[in-house]
C-alpha cells in the first residue's frame, strides 16, 4: 500500500534485529575472527541499502506529480492513486490526461465520490458548468456531508449567475464544516454581488475570526467597508 504504514508496525522487528546484531557483535569481539568482520559487513550493508532506498524514494516525493505517477506505476489498481494523479493533471491544466485518470479510477471503483468531485472541478475549469453540476450532484447524493463538493458547487452556481443557488451551496459547505474559511469569504462575495454589503461584511468577519491573517477576506472586508463609508 505505502511504506509509511509500516513505520510503527516495524518497530518491534527493528528492535529485535538491533539486539540480535548487538549480541552478535559482542560475541564477535570476543572471538576476534572473520565472524567479527561478517557482523560489521551485515550492519553496513543494511545501512547502505536503506540509504540508497531513501535516495531513490526521495525522487518519487519530489512533487505531487512524481509521487502519484510513481504510485500509479507500482499500484495500477489503486483508484485513489489515479484520482490524485487526475487532480494533479487538472491543476496543471492538462485536462485530457486528467480525464483519462479519472475514468481509469471509476473503472476500478465506480462509486468514488472523490473522483466525481474531481470531474466536477475539471469541467468547472473547462467552463462546462452543466456537466460539472451533474457530477457534483452525484457526489452529494452519495456523500451529503462532503463540504468540498458543496463549496465547488457554490463556485459553479456563482459563475453561472445563479446567485441563490450559490448561497445555498456555500451555506451547505459551512454547515458541514463551520471553519471553512473560503466558503465564508466566497459567500461574502455573493452577498457583495447582490449589493447586500452588511451581510457580506458579516461573512468576511466570520472568516477573519478563524484566521485574522486570511489575506483575501481582509482585502474584501476593507473594500466593502470603504464602499459603505463612501455611501454614507
Amino acid at each position: 500500500m505505502a511504506e509509511r504504514y509500516l513505520y510503527f508496525p516495524s518497530l518491534g522487528f527493528s528492535l529485535f534485529f538491533a539486539l540480535l546484531l548487538a549480541k552478535a557483535l559482542k560475541y564477535a569481539k570476543a572471538q576476534k575472527n572473520l565472524y567479527y568482520f561478517g557482523v560489521y559487513f551485515c550492519i553496513f550493508s543494511v545501512l547502505a541499502l536503506s540509504s540508497l532506498r531513501i535516495i531513490k524514494r526521495n525522487t518519487d516525493w519530489k512533487n505531487s506529480f512524481t509521487l502519484w505517477s510513481k504510485t500509479v506505476e507500482v499500484s495500477p489498481r489503486s483508484w485513489l492513486a489515479h484520482t490524485n494523479l487526475g487532480d494533479v493533471y487538472s491543476k496543471r491544466g492538462e485536462f485530457d490526461q486528467a480525464l483519462s485518470e479519472y475514468m481509469q479510477s471509476l473503472r476500478i471503483y465506480p462509486d468514488s465520490p472523490e473522483t466525481y468531485a474531481g470531474l466536477g472541478e475539471l469541467y468547472y475549469k473547462k467552463k462546462e458548468y452543466h456537466r460539472a453540476v451533474m457530477f457534483l450532484e452525484q457526489v452529494l447524493a452519495k456523500r451529503p456531508r462532503y463540504a468540498e463538493a458543496h463549496y465547488l458547487l457554490g463556485k459553479i452556481y456563482f459563475a453561472m449567475g445563479k446567485i441563490e443557488g450559490a448561497i445555498d451551496a456555500y451555506q451547505g459547505a459551512i454547515r458541514v464544516n463551520p471553519c471553512y474559511l473560503k466558503a465564508y469569504n466566497n459567500l461574502g462575495n455573493v452577498y457583495y454581488k447582490k449589493g447586500e454589503y452588511e451581510k457580506a461584511i458579516e461573512q468576511y468577519k466570520k472568516a477573519l475570526k478563524f484566521d485574522p491573517n486570511f489575506k483575501e477576506a481582509k482585502n474584501n472586508f476593507a473594500e466593502v467597508e470603504k464602499l459603505l463609508i463612501q455611501k454614507k
